[in-house]
């Protein structure tokens, strides 16, 4: 279902983009606003079962964030939205 929403913001992101730039710029920030959610429901999760996502640190497993994703996937997609975010802050900033 991530990859379904995020597919459908691409698509929305690629469209809006030709009738303007303000439009993809909110749907890039509903995009981070996205993954802060996650991440904020991840590490809370994270912090409730310490102890077992400790453990299968240890073991060298991966921690699921959603039931499909991984938390190395994951990471990808915050570093993705982490770009864009100073790549967005850095026009505001030239500008």
């Amino acid at each position: 279902l991530l990859i379904l929403g995020f597919s459908f913001l691409f698509l929305s992101g690629t469209y809006f983009q030709l009738i303007s730039n303000k439009n993809l710029i909110t749907v890039f920030l509903i995009l981070c606003f996205i993954v802060l959610v996650i991440n904020i429901l991840s590490v809370s999760n994270y912090f409730i079962y310490k102890e077992y996502y400790d453990q299968m640190l240890l073991r060298s497993k991966s921690i699921p964030i959603t039931s499909e994703m991984h938390h190395i996937h994951f990471g990808i997609i915050n570093a993705i939205a982490l770009l864009g975010v100073v790549f967005f802050l850095s026009g505001l900033i030239a500008s």
